[in-house]
């Protein structure tokens, strides 16, 4: 089962005079999506064990996915340690990072489980996902306000994205935080067909593409929660 809601996630970030802002601009976009204010202990509960079964049954379809799944959903809680959020739209964000491949579940198991680059048709078929993924937690009111992160985490900041070619401030806030995450924990896990970056490698080619791929600002959150880390 996965975990939810972890104590000690594997990174721990400092603080800086940009983090209040941030914090104000999370809750403000995760509003604008329909989230709540607040929400009860129990409807709290609730999107942690939907969360915690939809994540058991990725697992049981393509493990490797959902090894990925919970990897980025740790970094996410890690990350967002370092914001003051309420507890709500904290969890809804690291919820929605945890569910953000769900759509998977819907694609061909020989599709999920090929070891090998695949095809420009096969390609097709997997850049569903995303709206695979929208239409599940769309349905599911606990989790319903983040539907959209799960749909726009592979749109690019530039618009060269997909599912829907959205650029910039179009993408929703969460979203271009997912992408930087999500973009890491491919680079730096291995692949039949390629090899894991290093840490240093991926967060180079992050800053690289501040303002093309990624978010600048997240980005820029991204890399230096990151080095902060490495100088404890």
């Amino acid at each position: 089962m996965m975990r939810i809601l972890i104590l000690s996630a594997p990174r721990r970030f400092l603080a800086s005079a940009d983090d209040a802002a941030l914090s104000t601009r999370f809750v403000d976009s995760l509003i604008l999506l329909g989230a709540p204010t607040c929400v009860s202990d129990e409807e709290s509960q609730q999107a942690r064990r939907i969360t915690s079964a939809l994540h058991d049954e990725l697992a049981a379809i393509d493990p490797a996915t959902a090894d990925h799944s919970e990897r980025a959903h740790e970094c996410t809680v890690a990350l967002l340690q370092r914001l003051e959020l309420p507890s709500f739209h904290r969890d809804l964000l690291q919820y929605a990072m945890a569910l953000h491949d769900i759509g998977k579940v819907l694609l061909p198991t020989d599709l999920l489980r090929k070891t090998d680059a695949l095809t420009e048709e096969e390609i097709v078929v997997m850049r569903q996902h995303p709206v695979h993924g929208y239409e599940i937690i769309k349905g599911i009111p606990q989790l319903a306000a983040s539907a959209l992160l799960v749909r726009h985490h592979h749109e690019r900041y530039d618009g060269g994205g997909y599912p829907d070619g959205l650029a910039g401030d179009q993408i929703p806030f969460g979203a271009r935080l997912f992408a930087v995450v999500d973009a890491f924990d491919a680079m730096t896990s291995g692949r039949p067909y390629r090899r894991a970056r290093t840490e240093s490698e991926s967060l180079a080619e992050i800053a690289d593409n501040l303002g093309t791929q990624f978010d600048p600002e997240l980005g820029d959150l991204f890399i230096d929660a990151m080095v902060e880390y490495d100088n404890l």
